[in-house]
């Protein structure tokens, strides 16, 4: 009588680690630094530049723009000492607020101070988009590690439209290690072999997931670099 057998076969940690690698875009160096609890030069910036970058040159630049237009001012319209007044300023910042004040006199000083009560608001709004507890996470560079068998989670909900009407529809991916989860991106939840042990490694105050590995390829201290996986790093940025 002929019968068809079903036989899971698990893939090889090896293969599994240039997958999951790809997925989350982190390299055998990237992984070799999560390993001694730091986040890589690498990984530090691609998520300055992903998710930090923007909005913190933003916030700089509003920050020095009117200092930098208060400064030009002073020099070309009012043909005052640069130095003395930025001196003036430090010992005491009230100067600047009396300039204000006889500025409103003038039409043109007037709208030149309204200008630059932009930048400071352009500064806070910016402040308030900010992941600060990212920003804090990339500053500190530490990388937490949570080991055991992994599995990984899909749910979605629509959002409220306008009107009490059905907005988009948004989907979660998730790592769930000994009951903690992480977030992830859709790749790295369909790259994930479920009912394996792995070793995680993420940043403590976002939990933001850096770097995974199959438990078995670090229990025989597998060095990814010498395994290939240093190939496909190359295949992915070209």
């Amino acid at each position: 009588m002929a019968y068809l057998e079903y036989v899971h076969v698990q893939p090889r940690s090896e293969n599994l680690l240039l997958v999951l690698g790809k997925a989350l875009d982190f390299s055998a160096a990237d992984l070799l630094e999560n390993r001694k609890g730091i986040l890589s030069h690498d990984q530090l910036a691609r998520l300055s530049k992903t998710h930090v970058y923007f909005q913190l040159m933003a916030i700089v630049i509003s920050l020095i723009t009117p200092i930098f237009l208060r400064v030009a001012w002073l020099y070309f319209a009012e043909d005052r000492g640069i130095v003395r007044f930025l001196q003036r300023a430090f010992y005491d910042p009230s100067t600047i607020a009396r300039g204000l004040r006889h500025g409103i006199e003038e039409p043109l000083p007037m709208l030149f101070w309204i200008v630059l009560c932009i930048f400071p608001l352009t500064a806070i709004h910016y402040s308030f988009r900010m992941p600060w507890p990212l920003f804090l996470d990339l500053l500190r560079r530490k990388v937490k590690k949570e080991t055991g068998l992994a599995s990984n989670r899909w749910a979605e909900h629509r959002l409220r439209g306008r009107k009490g009407r059905e907005g988009d529809l948004i989907s979660r991916y998730d790592y769930i290690i000994n009951e903690n989860r992480f977030r992830v991106s859709r790749a790295a939840f369909e790259a994930l072999a479920p009912s394996l042990e792995y070793n995680l490694y993420y940043l403590p105050r976002t939990r933001t997931v850096v770097s995974i590995e199959p438990l078995e390829a670090a229990a025989k201290n597998f060095d990814p670099a010498s395994q290939g996986f240093d190939v496909l790093e190359k295949k992915r940025r070209d």
